[in-house]
């Protein structure tokens, strides 16, 4: 059974994703880690950046991130993607996020397929515990199918995110 963070985490972790986000900041609840799992401690959180269609209302982001690695911060074992999407009319779209190594797929933590009409959209998706903690965090969308598919991609690097606020940069 995987350990469930207490109550009062998950609603400071859903309160801080509902704030608006401004790019290249890295955030973190106040809560502080997530009671759970030995040897798990790093709470690692940030921003993807707007790109196209991957966008929330105000244009700042694709979407946000959080997760909490151990120690060591090979793996990670919990945490929570949140992806916007703005449909430019009703048609279908597959979203996926995950974590890349340079272009290669490492982890798919969501690939899901939505029909759904012209707006807004946002989506959470759990990150599987006991995936790599090395790589850079991404969301994408192809809307349409066969050969007018378009694909959106962005990507942000948590390890940078993370020396920058070591740095207090």
């Amino acid at each position: 059974m995987i350990p469930r963070p207490a109550r009062a985490s998950v609603t400071a972790v859903l309160l801080a994703l509902a704030v608006p986000l401004v790019p290249s900041v890295a955030y973190m609840t106040a809560a502080g880690p997530v009671k759970g799992e030995a040897g798990c401690a790093v709470i690692r959180s940030g921003v993807i950046p707007a790109r196209g269609y991957l966008a929330d209302p105000a244009g700042l982001q694709a979407g946000n991130f959080w997760w909490q690695a151990r120690d060591d911060g090979s793996r990670i074992c919990s945490g929570v993607v949140q992806m916007w999407l703005q449909y430019p009319r009703r048609e279908n779209a597959e979203w996926l996020a995950g974590i890349y190594r340079g272009p290669a797929l490492v982890t798919v933590i969501a690939d899901r397929d939505y029909v759904m009409s012209a707006g807004w959209h946002s989506r959470q998706f759990a990150i599987r515990p006991g995936a790599s903690a090395a790589g850079s965090i991404c969301v994408a969308v192809r809307l349409g199918r066969g050969h007018t598919a378009r694909l959106a991609r962005s990507c942000t690097d948590p390890g940078l995110q993370a020396a920058q606020k070591k740095r207090g940069t």
